[in-house]
């Protein structure tokens, strides 16, 4: 009986066998045929353009490169892979072999058409290598599926029909992803060989490859984990693996080596034809005409539409977008829910898609081309998705029904596009008609005259060669279409247009780009939309048309709308105009600047910019916003009251998201709740959804409201309970805030001018910039907002900030000569509340949440002491002492103490100096992210990892990571130089999180969590990175469509002397080092205590020198012998031992540097205590990036470096100090008991401190030592030593005498600061005590031109300004005097009214826009318009920048004397007073 059914069973699996060979030599044949119809596809009429080269690349490549290239020769240009270029090359020696044997009849066509027969042939062998991948992968039915949807993709139809290096990468990332495949599955050392020459391959065709490598590392890494390691050969299998992938490495250099040697032999040549295309194609930068086409497009949705509607179809390709976003969202969802991989497979092809798709989806051009390397794997994509969704749905039928659409879509567009091929091309078909019905000679006139065509500059010219026919047979002439529309334009178009028998436009190329830029292109769009309308308007008549589409069965697919690429190499679409009324030069030239004139008055005027982003700005010619105030006697109080019920809307919300912090982080809803109505606001308008305007605004407020409301009364026990419970805690922040409010807002009521400092002449810092800034986004009504000193221009700027308060001022309808001080004095108070919420929430304590608040808001360092020292030392008698203190300089001075050129604000110097700038404005919004950060600390103290950390149900987790989103998005909308930082600190916590998970793990179960679930949860933390991160991006995407980095290149070495001293790194951070090193040494300590009992050092009673070396060995060998100390002594020694090193020879504050951050992230291992560790990681950032600026600037030098980083981690430090502080005082608090007695006892030993270190500076300014500062640094770092080791009293009392001593001046720079201030900026003190004021503009009202200033502004610009700001309804640009000289009274115009003038402040435009040519050209354009006799010269300048009023005040009349009256004939005044007036140009 057995025997029977093994027998039987043998039967049965060699029948299984057969069957399965059957099956698969099916597959095979069917694949087979496959095969041939995509290379018939591909191949046929390689020659249907009769082998002439319609293609810019082709031509390039073919014509230009290849015919003097051998390898290993040099390319004549790198910016292309030189892999494709030295294939063709190899082709061609061996067509010139036959050639010269007599065996070739046609070079030109076995040059061109054999090339175009080759880009197919690749193309095929690309198909081939997607149906193994397929197989491998997924199994014979989606392999032969996928094969069906390339072999009929257009996309690749298309590009097999010209040579291009596309099909070439292709292929070659096909290979590479092939050879994965098999590395994921068998893991064989031939297979990563393969797989590493492949990539080498991709990488010399192409350097858009680079991202495959991904696919290469994805592949080791799922074979490895499928390595259980139970036996001795899996381990050692797992161990060959890393060899393989180390082997794979070295020989993917290699070949690209052997496949493009000059990228390595000529590397500055490769580097700089790279980035020569990277400026042109990806960022946009350089300006191209055949990159113009590419002007507002938006990123990836434009490529989405071209793959749908054109290059795919649109039943396979809108299948191949669901499939392709199904599959994403099912691998994070599988990831999230179940913490595992579950479709390794796709994976594998993700890992390719989407890192391609998101890096070339960026890219300013957007040629169809381009996505040829991701269009194969969409087809594998799709056809899983066709057989799973058959597989798991209910709906058989359905899916089956779906599965032929897809299908005989991608069939039927493949097809219909061969009609393309089937016929002559559309410019051989024109020449045809050309030669047919256009004489070469016009006999009808005397003398007879050769017949004239009009091409365009910038593309083909037609005629070209056919029926026996060539161009020569006529007069050419090009016009410059691809120019600057000036008054030289009207002479050349008309000029041409008048002597033209025929006009051609060969392709859409022009007319379809200029079409679309009407305001930088008025004259062009004119022309182009008058000869396709209406064409007799200019004398001329439509003579020939001809357009091939892609055709089957009668239904033509009509592709005019594609992407200009896709139809203007093969199938362009063809216009041809004859000449009927021969309308004069004069007339063509009038009808041209008419034109014009209607095309911006429709359109709006726009100067003719540099093509880059942000050029065109909506704003311009748009009715401005009919503001009605609101309570503006009142201002003070509504825009307190304001950001209050802004703080009630966003509580429902935001109570969730901080639902784990000891509030809910009830101070920092101030901030959240502007922040959040800000951005929703601008969505709206950068959507164009509604304009920016203030009935808009409270729209939304009240809808914000009313879901407020709801929520609040469906959830009112929740609130009322929090309320109840926290009510002694919310009275105490309520307190704070409108504390820090009143207290800034008086001392803004005493000094309140804007760019006005009596004393001082114009120092009032960057006062205009901001006050230029937010007048013209609260003037504008629509995103982005206008440059005010650039005027047509977009507001290059991280200009979010602003854009907050300017959202608040139009609320209100308080306009920003009010706001700007009420903007200071509620970002002073947000700054304070923040930190306070969350160092309360960090320590339980609320004086230590005042510390925090302090520290970020209103600390000083500690050069004031050293400020007043010098003051006392140098004042020769008591007396002057006071007036030396009270100079501007003690507010100035703390800022500058670095080397030159570097900047050392604190934040409150910023908000007292007046300056309204990103660096400033960003603070508040940094706590909040970090408390967002903290927040998910403590949801992860649950359990659960980095799910657990995001929330406790989706809804949550949803909120959660948007507000993550939004507040990191933000550090690049509103200053830049926040972004890389916090996107640090993002993941660092975010790492954090799951290690100490793991770590809990493992402390639970006792035993390791395993490398699986480790790399499980660390692909979580990635994962949620890239998505945080990546909508951080989006989130923004109307703004990073806009704005445009002024600066390039990577960051650079400082010098020496530029580094910052010992002594100057510890005065700047000294309130925070103070805390710092007590707390380090206090750690030390402990730790070495540790040591020394263990080591047993601690019961050596005698020691003697003949016992000491026996003794060090016993020490030695206890504490290498214990797994407790061994490491943490070892790496104390080895951390001590390079800290020396650094400081002794590279820079003394290298060492300490080092030492804290080594404190810092030894800790981060010990403490189970969440504030701590949180705290840990803000100050080891603060300090890693205090010792990264003493190594490398980047941007536009040391300066900025310090300035912002410095900003960000003073941030940082006020973050987490006040928690390390809690803790050292935690552990001595029995010493920190105070009564009266100790409180005089710590006073008198601070006053010991002053007393010692007068009396050291005094020695020091007398004779020239340094006993000062070593006294100084001295006590920053031992002061809290004397605790941490005596712990006692006296003890005690020297931490806290060195305590207050380094925390007085902090104390006293705010207090003396803003007296100083209020007394610097009020001579007559007792007249201004009696009319305070908060208005910023005001003391211009009765304010006369001082003495010997030529650039001073006066009371009649006042009223200038003031007409303006209120009677201008209309947004046009005001030429006023350039603003040449920075901190003068040039740009007031624009300034204070935010309407935008020709120039402003040129230094500030230039380094914030990068746009130093145009600020040149504009500075001397300007002084052109005031200074020449020549009106009609002048008008040409005005109309070239769309300048509608000219501004004359007594600067202009001070700078250009002379001919300033002809403004009367141009225009007419609409505006006058006694010495200024506004002239609104005719033209």
């Amino acid at each position: 009986m057995a025997a029977k059914k093994a027998k039987k069973a043998v039967k049965k699996g060699v029948k299984a066998r057969q069957e399965k060979k059957k099956s698969n030599l099916g597959t095979y044949i069917l694949f087979a045929v496959i095969v041939l119809i995509a290379l018939f596809l591909r191949t046929k009429s390689a020659d249907w353009t009769n082998d002439r080269q319609f293609h810019p690349d082709e031509r390039w490549i073919v014509s230009n490169a290849v015919p003097s290239l051998s390898y290993p020769g040099k390319p004549i240009g790198l910016q292309y892979g030189s892999l494709p270029l030295y294939i063709l090359a190899a082709r061609k020696d061996v067509i010139n072999f036959f050639n010269s044997k007599g065996l070739i009849k046609d070079m030109n066509k076995a040059l061109i058409g054999g090339a175009r027969k080759m880009s197919g042939l690749v193309d095929t062998g690309t198909l081939i290598f997607i149906f193994f991948t397929a197989l491998i992968l997924f199994g014979p039915k989606i392999a032969l599926l996928s094969s069906v949807l390339l072999a009929f993709t257009v996309l690749h139809i298309h590009a097999g029909h010209f040579f291009t290096v596309d099909t070439f990468v292709t292929f070659f990332v096909a290979g590479t992803i092939y050879f994965s495949a098999r590395i994921f599955k068998k893991g064989t050392l031939v297979n990563y060989i393969l797989a590493a020459v492949f990539y080498g391959a991709a990488l010399a065709s192409k350097t858009a490859a680079m991202p495959v490598g991904l696919v290469i590392f994805t592949a080791h890494l799922l074979y490895f984990f499928s390595l259980k390691a139970k036996t001795r050969a899996e381990s050692e299998r797992r161990k060959e693996a890393w060899i393989n992938m180390s082997w794979a490495v070295l020989i993917t250099a290699v070949a690209f080596f052997i496949f493009m040697p000059y990228a390595v032999l000529d590397w500055q040549k490769f580097t700089g034809d790279q980035n020569y295309q990277k400026n042109i194609l990806v960022t946009g930068e350089g300006d191209v005409p055949y990159n113009r086409q590419y002007r507002n497009t938006t990123p990836y949705l434009y490529q989405i539409d071209n793959l749908v509607k054109y290059t795919m179809g649109i039943p396979y390709g809108t299948a191949a977008l669901i499939a392709l976003l199904f599959y994403v969202f099912m691998f994070f969802r599988n990831l999230i829910k179940y913490g595992e991989i579950k479709d390794k497979e796709t994976l594998l092809i993700l890992t390719w898609v989407v890192p391609f798709f998101l890096i070339i989806g960026m890219s300013f051009a957007k040629f169809n081309r381009y996505l040829i390397p991701m269009t194969p794997f969409l087809a594998i994509l799709t056809a899983k998705f066709l057989y799973d969704l058959y597989e798991k749905t209910k709906f058989k039928k359905s899916a089956l029904v779906l599965r032929y659409v897809v299908v005989a879509g991608a069939v039927f567009y493949g097809l219909a596009f061969m009609n393309i091929y089937s016929q002559k091309h559309t410019w051989v078909q024109a020449s045809e008609w050309f030669y047919r019905n256009v004489p070469a000679m016009d006999n009808t006139v005397n003398p007879p005259k050769q017949t004239t065509v009009l091409n365009e500059m910038w593309g083909d010219d037609l005629p070209t060669y056919a029926a026996n026919g060539h161009p020569g047979m006529y007069r050419g002439l090009h016009w410059a279409l691809q120019e600057p529309d000036t008054t030289w334009k009207y002479e050349e178009l008309s000029s041409k247009l008048s002597q033209s028998d025929y006009v051609v436009m060969a392709d859409r190329r022009a007319k379809g780009t200029y079409l679309r830029l009407p305001q930088k292109y008025p004259i062009n769009y004119f022309y182009y939309s008058t000869m396709l309308s209406n064409p007799e308007k200019l004398g001329f008549k439509l003579a020939y048309e001809k357009a091939v589409y892609p055709s089957l069965f009668g239904i033509d697919i009509k592709d005019d709308k594609s992407d200009e690429s896709f139809q203007l190499y093969d199938h362009p679409h063809v216009h041809i105009f004859k000449n009927e009324a021969y309308f004069s030069k004069e007339q063509l030239r009038e009808l041209i600047i008419q034109g014009e004139s209607e095309v911006k008055a429709k359109f709006g005027t726009q100067q003719n910019f540099k093509a880059e982003k942000g050029a065109f700005n909506a704003n311009i010619g748009k009715i401005r916003d009919a503001i009605a105030p609101v309570m503006p006697y009142l201002s003070v109080f509504m825009w307190y009251v304001l950001i209050q019920v802004l703080a009630l809307i966003i509580w429902p919300m935001h109570s969730k998201v901080f639902g784990a912090l000891k509030d809910k982080g009830y101070g920092l809803a101030k901030i959240s709740g502007l922040f959040v109505f800000t951005w929703l606001n601008w969505i709206l308008v950068s959507l164009k959804v509604w304009n920016f305007y203030q009935i808009n605004l409270w729209i939304l407020l009240f809808a914000a409201a009313a879901v407020s409301v709801w929520y609040t009364l469906k959830n009112r026990k929740e609130t009322a309970d929090f309320y109840s419970a926290n009510r002694q805690h919310i009275i105490l922040t309520e307190t704070l805030f409108l504390g820090a409010y009143i207290l800034f807002v008086i001392v803004k009521l005493w000094t309140p001018d804007i760019h006005n400092v009596p004393g001082h002449g114009y120092n009032g810092g960057g006062e205009p910039m901001g006050m230029a800034y937010l007048s013209a986004i609260f003037n504008g009504v629509t995103f982005p907002p206008m440059d005010p000193w650039l005027s047509g221009y977009t507001l290059n700027y991280y200009y979010w900030g602003q854009l907050m308060l300017a959202t608040a001022s139009k609320l209100l309808g308080i306009f920003p000569r009010v706001t700007y001080n009420l903007s200071l004095s509620i970002l002073f108070a947000l700054s304070f509340i923040a930190a306070f919420s969350l160092a309360y929430s960090m320590t339980g304590k609320r004086r230590f949440g005042i510390l925090g608040g302090v520290l970020l808001a209103c600390a000083g360092n500690f050069h004031t002491l050293e400020f007043i020292f010098n003051a006392a030392a140098s004042a020769g008698n008591f007396f002057r002492i006071p007036s030396l203190i009270s100079r501007f300089q003690f507010i100035w001075d703390p800022t500058r103490i670095y080397p030159t050129p570097a900047i050392t604000e604190v934040p409150f110097f910023s908000y007292l100096y007046g300056d309204l700038h990103a660096h400033n404005i960003v603070i508040p919004v940094t706590v909040l992210a970090a408390a967002l950060l903290f927040a998910m600390f403590k949801n992860a103290e649950k359990g659960g990892g980095i799910m657990a950390a995001l929330g406790s149900n989706n809804a949550q987790r949803a909120v959660m990571a948007f507000m993550l989103a939004l507040s990191l998005g933000a550090m690049l909308t509103i200053n830049t130089w926040n972004f890389p930082p916090v996107l640090l600190l993002y993941a660092m916590v975010l790492a954090a999180v799951s290690v100490y998970y793991l770590i809990s793990v493992y402390n639970v179960k006792r035993n390791r969590p395993g490398i699986k679930p480790a790399v499980y949860e660390s692909l979580k933390v990635i994962a949620v990175l890239i998505i945080v991160a990546g909508f951080s991006y989006l989130l923004y995407l109307p703004f990073h469509a806009a704005f445009q980095s002024p600066y390039s290149g990577g960051p650079k070495f400082i010098s020496k002397p530029e580094r910052a001293t010992f002594y100057q790194m510890f005065k700047y951070f000294s309130v925070f080092f103070v805390v710092i090193c007590a707390y380090s040494l206090y750690v030390i300590y402990a730790g070495g205590a540790k040591i020394a009992k263990i080591s047993g050092a601690l019961k050596i009673k005698k020691w003697s020198f003949k016992k000491a070396g026996d003794n060090i060995s016993k020490i030695l060998e206890n504490i290498f012998y214990s797994e407790e100390v061994s490491v943490p002594f070892m790496t104390a020694i080895v951390i001590a031992a390079l800290a020396v090193v650094l400081s002794v020879f590279m820079q003394p504050t290298f060492g300490p540097l080092l030492i804290m951050m080594a404190v810092m992230g030894w800790r981060l291992f010990i403490t189970k205590d969440t504030a701590e560790r949180f705290s840990l990681i803000t100050v080891f950032l603060a300090l890693g990036i205090v010792l990264g600026t003493e190594i490398l600037y980047i941007a536009d030098g040391r300066m900025n470096t310090v300035f912002k980083f410095y900003m960000v981690a003073w941030t940082m430090l006020a973050l987490g100090v006040p928690q390390l502080f809690n803790i050292f005082y935690r552990e001595n608090e029995k010493h920190f008991r105070f009564s009266s007695k100790s409180v005089l006892l710590s006073s008198s030993s601070a006053f010991v401190y002053l007393a010692a270190a007068f009396a050291l500076y005094f020695i020091d300014y007398k004779n020239g030592g340094k006993f000062f500062e070593t006294f100084f640094i001295l006590s920053v770092i031992f002061a809290g030593a004397a605790l941490a080791v005596f712990r006692n009293k006296a003890g005690k009392f020297i931490f806290m005498g060195g305590f207050i001593f380094i925390m007085l001046p902090a104390v006293l720079y705010p207090i003396m600061g803003s007296a100083i201030k209020m007394s610097i900026c009020n001579t007559e003190v007792k007249e201004a005590y009696k009319h305070p004021r908060i208005d910023g503009l005001a003391f211009m009202e009765k304010l006369e031109r001082r003495m010997g200033a030529d650039m001073d502004y006066d009371k009649f610009d006042y009223k200038a300004i003031d007409w303006i700001n209120n009677n201008l309804n209309k947004i046009e640009p005001i030429l006023e005097a350039p603003g040449e000289r920075m901190y003068s009274g040039a740009s007031r115009i624009s300034i204070y009214t935010g309407i935008p003038t020709l120039v402003g402040w040129g230094y500030q435009v230039s380094q914030q826009s990068g746009r130093g040519t145009q600020v040149n050209e504009r500075n001397n354009d300007a002084a052109f318009i005031y200074r020449t006799n020549d009106a009609a010269a002048a008008l040409e300048k005005i109309k070239k920048y769309g300048i509608r009023y000219v501004y004359v005040g007594n600067i202009e009349r001070s700078l250009y004397p002379d001919y300033l009256g002809k403004f009367n004939f141009m225009g007419e005044a609409v505006y006058r007073n006694e010495m200024s007036a506004l002239y609104k140009i005719n033209y």
